[in-house]
C-alpha cells in the first residue's frame, strides 16, 4: 500500500534532516473509521503514530500538500525522533523502567509544533510555511500592531486562530531558527537537550546550541517581520461583524454563508454592503441551499466511538433528514433537479454520488487517482462537473469529469487552487494562491486564458462573480467577514492553463502491501513504576506494569501493594481496557489478603480475603444545539453499565485458640448491577476555542445495585455528582479573557484522599464499578504578559476555586507572586462510595491542603502538595501527606 511507502519515505527524509531516528519499532495506526484530518504521535510507554488520513477542508490550515498521507508521516515522525530523544540520565531511567522520560517533550508546544511543520514543509516544497493561507493568518498580526510575545505562545487562548497559534507562530519562528544556525544547529539543540537531568531547560540548550538567546532571537523575528510587512493597512472592510468559521455555497443564487461568532450560528446574505441573516443553524462543516431547502453535512458519533461526517436535509416545517449513513462527506451541491451531488472520502478512495432528496444512491463515480475533491459544481447544459483537488504527488488544480462519457480533464494552473464553480459553460471562476495572496481569477475554457478579476487587499475566499463584482470571505487579525471588489478589466494575466486528460483507470502505485494489525500485536509489558506512600502510621510500597496493544485500542495495568504498619495487607488490581470491543470497555479483577490487629497487645487478629471481578462500558454521544446559542452551547449524554461478582472472607484469631477460627458474619459473596448516566451541558462563551472545557455543567446518577447471598442483605447505593465551573471575566465582553479573570468550580467530584485508612475499602467500591469521567484538580497560575495587547491570553496556568464541594476541596484564596501560583483548599463532603439508600451510612472528612505550582522558564509546572485532613464520622482518623510531581 501507498501508505508504507509514505512511512518508509518519511523515515529517510527525517533521517537525512536531522542524522538521526528511533531505532526501536514504532507502531504506526491508520484510522480511515474517523472523519478528522489529524494524527498525533507518542513516545511515552510505546512509541507509536496514530494518522486519521481523512482530508482537511477546502480551506483548512492543513489543505496545502502534495500527498497528504506523506505530509502527516513526515509531520508525526519528527515528534517521534524529536520527543523520542533520550541520552544520558534519561536514557538510563527509559531503560530501567521503560519509555516515560524523553526531555523533549518538555519544550513548548510553539517549538514541538514548529518542528514538525517545518518538516512537513521542506519535505515536498508545500506544507503550512509555503501556504498563502498560512502567511496571510501570520501577517495579520503586524497589519493588526498585535503581534504576540514569546511567553503567550505557549498558553491557550480566546483569539479567534485559538489553538492554531502555537503551530502558527511556531512555524515561521523555527524556520527564522533554521536560517539563522542551520539545521546542524537545531540538531544540536535537540541533542543538548536530550541528556539533561532536570527538564524544562529549553534556555539553556538554546544558548548552548545557539550561541544566543532564544528570547532574543524571537524579538529579531518579529522586528524583521514588521519590516517586511511594513504594517501597510488595506481598504477599510465595509462590515464591522466578525466570525470564527465560514463557509460559503457559491454555487446557489446571491451570496449566501454560514459563520459562526460567540452569539449565534447562522445562514447570511451579503449584497456588498449589509449582511442578512437568512435562519440559524446548527455546527455544520458545509451547505447548499436552493428554493428554501438547505443540505448540510456534520459530523456525528457513529457507533459511540467513530466520527462520521454525514450529509442532512432541512427543509421549511420539516424535521431534519439525514441522507447518509457513514457517509464521510465532504462537500455537497444541488443538481440541475432535485437530486444532490456530494464528495465523500471512504475506505481511501475519493468518490462523488448522486442521491436523491430521500437519500437513495442513484449513481458513484470512484477517483482512486485523486487525493482529495473539493468545490463540486455544474456546467449549465447539466453535464460537466468541476471541482477542485490533487493527484498524488501533484498541485492543487481544477478538474473537469464529463458524466455521460467518464472522461476526467486536469486544468493545471500555476499555484494551489481552492474554489471553483461555472460561471458559464464557457468560463470557470476560483481562487488561487500566487506567493502570499490568495486571488480571484478567472478561466475561459476556449482559449485556456486566465485572467485576475481583481486585486483585494486582502485573501479572497470562496469567489463569485455578480452585478460586475466578485463577492469573497476574507480575514484580518480579528476574525472572518464578507466583502466585494469591482472586476477590472485589466488586473493581470497568468500563463495559460494546461489542460491534460486522466487515463480511466489510473491510480497511485502502490508498492507495498498493508496487512491489518492483530489485536494482541505489542501487549508485552511495556512501562512499569514503583508506588511509595506514607501518613507514618502505614507505609505502602508496590509496582504497576502497563501494557499497550499496537493498534493503541487495547491496554492493561496491573498493581500489586504491601501495606505495612497497623495491618499488613497484599493487594493485586488486574484492569483490561477494549475499546475495540465495547465504548470504553474495561474488565479488572482485585484481591486483597489483609491481616489486622484489634487489641493492643496484637495477639487477636482479623484476617481478611476480598476478591471482585466485573466488566463495565461507557457511551458517549452529543445533542446537537440549534438556534441562537448553538455555538456557545453544546450538550453531552453518557450511559454506563457494570455487572460484577465479588467474595469476603473474615476469619478472627483467637489467642486462646490458636488452631482454631471462627466465621464472621462478613463473610459472602455479592453480585452487583450497576447503571449510570451522565448529562453535560457545555457553554463556552468566553472560552470556546480554549482547549480545555472551562465552563460547563455536569450530573452524573450511578445506581449499583448488590445482593448479598449469604446474609440475603441487599443494597442500593446512589451517588449522584454535580459539578459546575465557570469563567468570570472581568471585561464582562464575550470572547475576551482579562489578566484578573479567574476560574471558580462548583460542587467537584475531584477526589482527594484526606483521610487515608484505605485498607478498609468497602466490598462493593464504586470506584472499581462505575467508570466515572474524573475532573481532574487544575491548579494553575497566570503568566504576567498575558493581557498585554489588544487581545488577552489566559494561559494553561489559570488559578482554580473549588466551592462547596460534594466530595472535596473547599476553596479558599489564591497565591499569586511572580513565580510562584497556588491556592489553599478545604475538604467537606462524602467519599464516593459513602450514601446508602438502605443502611443510611454516611461519612465525612475534613481537612486542608496547599498546593503550589512552581515554574521558572516557559512555565514549567512543578506541583508541591501539603495537605492533612481530619475525618469527621467512623474512625475520626488525623492524616497527613506530601506530594511532588509535574
Amino acid at each position: 500500500d501507498r501508505l508504507i511507502a509514505d512511512a518508509e519515505r518519511s523515515e529517510e527524509f527525517i533521517k537525512a534532516l536531522y542524522g538521526w531516528v528511533p531505532k526501536k519499532k514504532i507502531a504506526v495506526v491508520y484510522d480511515r473509521e474517523t472523519d478528522t484530518a489529524n494524527g498525533w504521535s507518542n513516545a511515552f510507554m510505546k512509541n507509536s503514530i496514530f494518522l486519521y488520513i481523512y482530508p482537511p477542508d477546502r480551506y483548512s490550515t492543513l489543505s496545502s500538500y502534495k500527498n497528504w498521507e506523506f505530509g502527516l508521516h513526515v509531520h508525526e515522525y519528527t515528534h517521534s525522533t524529536q520527543i523520542g530523544q533520550a541520552r544520558g540520565f534519561p536514557r538510563v531511567m527509559n531503560l530501567i523502567f521503560g519509555d516515560f522520560y524523553f526531555i523533549g517533550g518538555t519544550v513548548p508546544t510553539w517549538m514541538i509544533e514548529g518542528a514538525a511543520v517545518y518538516s512537513e514543509s521542506v519535505s515536498e516544497g508545500k506544507g503550512r510555511l509555503n501556504s498563502p493561507l498560512y502567511k496571510k493568518y501570520l501577517y495579520s498580526f503586524f497589519d493588526a500592531g498585535t503581534e504576540l510575545k514569546l511567553g503567550e505562545l505557549s498558553g491557550v487562548t480566546d483569539h479567534w486562530l485559538g489553538g492554531n497559534l502555537p503551530y502558527l507562530y511556531g512555524t515561521f519562528f523555527y524556520a527564522y531558527l533554521i536560517e539563522k544556525v542551520g539545521a546542524d544547529g537545531m540538531k544540536r539543540f535537540f541533542e543538548e537537550l536530550s541528556d539533561d537531568f532536570f527538564p524544562f531547560l529549553m534556555t539553556r540548550a538554546g544558548k548552548m546550541a545557539f550561541r544566543k538567546s532564544i528570547y532574543g532571537m524571537y524579538k529579531d523575528f518579529i522586528r524583521e517581520n514588521k519590516e517586511k510587512v511594513n504594517g501597510e493597512k488595506g481598504a477599510k472592510p465595509r462590515t464591522e461583524e466578525r466570525f470564527s468559521r465560514v463557509y460559503a455555497d457559491i454555487s446557489g443564487d446571491g451570496y449566501k454563508f454560514f459563520a459562526a461568532n460567540p452569539s449565534e450560528r447562522a445562514i447570511f446574505n451579503f449584497d456588498g454592503k449589509k449582511i442578512d441573516k437568512i435562519g440559524l443553524m446548527s455546527s455544520i462543516d458545509s451547505f447548499a441551499e436552493k428554493e428554501g431547502k438547505i443540505i448540510f453535512t456534520q459530523t456525528v458519533k457513529n457507533g459511540g466511538r467513530l466520527d462520521r461526517s454525514e450529509l442532512f436535509l432541512k427543509e421549511k416545517n420539516s424535521a431534519i433528514k439525514k441522507l447518509t449513513e457513514n457517509g464521510s462527506v465532504l462537500e455537497a451541491f444541488f443538481g440541475k433537479n432535485d437530486d444532490i451531488f456530494f464528495t465523500s472520502f471512504r475506505d481511501g478512495i475519493n468518490r462523488i454520488t448522486r442521491i436523491d432528496v430521500n437519500g437513495k444512491v442513484l449513481k458513484e463515480w470512484e477517483f482512486p487517482a485523486i487525493d482529495s475533491i473539493y468545490s463540486l459544481s455544474f456546467s449549465e447544459d447539466g453535464k460537466t462537473i468541476s471541482f477542485t483537488g490533487n493527484r498524488f504527488e501533484s498541485e492543487k488544480n481544477i478538474f473537469l469529469f464529463d458524466t455521460e462519457s467518464g472522461e476526467l480533464r486536469e486544468i493545471e494552473i500555476s499555484g494551489e487552487q481552492y474554489s471553483v464553480y461555472f460561471e458559464n459553460d464557457k468560463t470557470l471562476v476560483f481562487s488561487s494562491g500566487q506567493d502570499a495572496d490568495i486571488t480571484p481569477l478567472r478561466l475561459d475554457l476556449s482559449t485556456n486564458e486566465v485572467t485576475k478579476l481583481c486585486e483585494p487587499a486582502y485573501p479572497a475566499l470562496f469567489p463569485k462573480v455578480a452585478d460586475k463584482k466578485v463577492y469573497y470571505l476574507t480575514f484580518d487579525n480579528d476574525g472572518f467577514y464578507p466583502d466585494s471588489c469591482d472586476i477590472k478589466a485589466n488586473s493581470g494575466k497568468l500563463p495559460n492553463a494546461v489542460v491534460k486528460v486522466i487515463e480511466k483507470g489510473e491510480k497511485a502505485k502502490l508498492q507495498h502491501e498493508l496487512t491489518e494489525a492483530k489485536g494482541y500485536e505489542g501487549m508485552l509489558p511495556a512501562l512499569w513504576y514503583p508506588q511509595f506512600s506514607t501518613n507514618f502510621d502505614l507505609w505502602l510500597i508496590g509496582a504497576t506494569v502497563m501494557g499497550k496493544s499496537n493498534d493503541q485500542m487495547r491496554s492493561y495495568d496491573v498493581t500489586y501493594t504491601k501495606t505495612f504498619g497497623g495491618s499488613g495487607r497484599h493487594y493485586v488490581l488486574l484492569n483490561y481496557y477494549d475499546d475495540a470491543l465495547l465504548p470504553s470497555f474495561r474488565a479488572f479483577f482485585t484481591y486483597s489478603n489483609q491481616t489486622e490487629n484489634i487489641d493492643d497487645e496484637e495477639v487477636s487478629r482479623i484476617l481478611t480475603n476480598r476478591f471482585m471481578a466485573g466488566v463495565s462500558s461507557t457511551g458517549v454521544f452529543t445533542h446537537p444545539v440549534t438556534g441562537a446559542f448553538s455555538d456557545v452551547v453544546s450538550i453531552g449524554h453518557s450511559i454506563g453499565w457494570s455487572a460484577g461478582l465479588g467474595g469476603v472472607a473474615m476469619d478472627v484469631k483467637e489467642p486462646d485458640m490458636p488452631q482454631q477460627t471462627k466465621a464472621k458474619d462478613e463473610d459472602d459473596v455479592v453480585l452487583s448491577f450497576g447503571l449510570s448516566y451522565g448529562f453535560t451541558l457545555n457553554f463556552n462563551s468566553s472560552s470556546r476555542f480554549l482547549s480545555e472545557p472551562m465552563n460547563n455543567f455536569s450530573i452524573s446518577a450511578p445506581v449499583v445495585f448488590s445482593k448479598l447471598f449469604l446474609t440475603g442483605q441487599e443494597e442500593l447505593t446512589f451517588v449522584p455528582q454535580i459539578t459546575l465551573s465557570f469563567l468570570l471575566s472581568k471585561s464582562g465582553k464575550l470572547g475576551f479573557v482579562t489578566k484578573n479573570s479567574f476560574y471558580m468550580e462548583f460542587l467537584s467530584d475531584d477526589e482527594i484522599a484526606v483521610t487515608g485508612a484505605e485498607e478498609n475499602r468497602k466490598l462493593g467500591d464504586l470506584n472499581n464499578f462505575i467508570g466515572r469521567n474524573s475532573y481532574s484538580l487544575l491548579l494553575r497560575g497566570f503568566n504576567e504578559a498575558a493581557a498585554e495587547g489588544h487581545h488577552a491570553f489566559l494561559s494553561k496556568n489559570e488559578i482554580v476555586f473549588h466551592i462547596v464541594s460534594l466530595e472535596s476541596n473547599l476553596g479558599a484564596f489564591p497565591l499569586m507572586f511572580r513565580n510562584i501560583q497556588g491556592a489553599v483548599f478545604f475538604d467537606a463532603g462524602t467519599v464516593s462510595d459513602d450514601v446508602s439508600v438502605f443502611n443510611g451510612h454516611f461519612s465525612a472528612s475534613t481537612g486542608f491542603e496547599i498546593r503550589l505550582l512552581t515554574y521558572i522558564v516557559y512555565r514549567a509546572p512543578l506541583m508541591w502538595i501539603f495537605g492533612t485532613g481530619y475525618g469527621l464520622t467512623d474512625k475520626h482518623d488525623v492524616s497527613f501527606y506530601f506530594n511532588l510531581g509535574i
